[in-house]
């Protein structure tokens, strides 16, 4: 019995919404680590209007670490792709939509 529910969990645990929300923790985790978030919030105070924001955010993002810079990409992909499954889960979508 135990190997059924051994068995089991693994295949709660595999279901591949969790395995994104696994790698979007991971990727958020070494980000967090990567950035000081501190001064990313100290600069972000004294920016201002929207225009300023947009300027900003796209001067960090070019001024950063590759891996930062990839972090982001992915965390962006997977995030659309965890939206999409939340999405097909509460409405019903089906998987193939051509």
């Amino acid at each position: 019995m135990r190997r059924v529910r051994f068995i089991h969990l693994c295949r709660t645990l595999a279901q591949p919404a969790l395995l994104r929300l696994y790698v979007l923790a991971g990727i958020v985790w070494v980000l967090v680590s990567s950035v000081s978030v501190h001064d990313v919030m100290t600069n972000v105070s004294q920016v201002g209007e929207m225009q300023g924001m947009y300027a900003f955010a796209t001067y960090a993002l070019m001024h950063t670490e590759r891996l930062v810079q990839v972090g982001l990409l992915i965390l962006i992909g997977l995030a659309i792709l965890l939206v999409r499954d939340i999405a097909r889960r509460s409405i019903r979508i089906p998987l193939r939509v051509f």
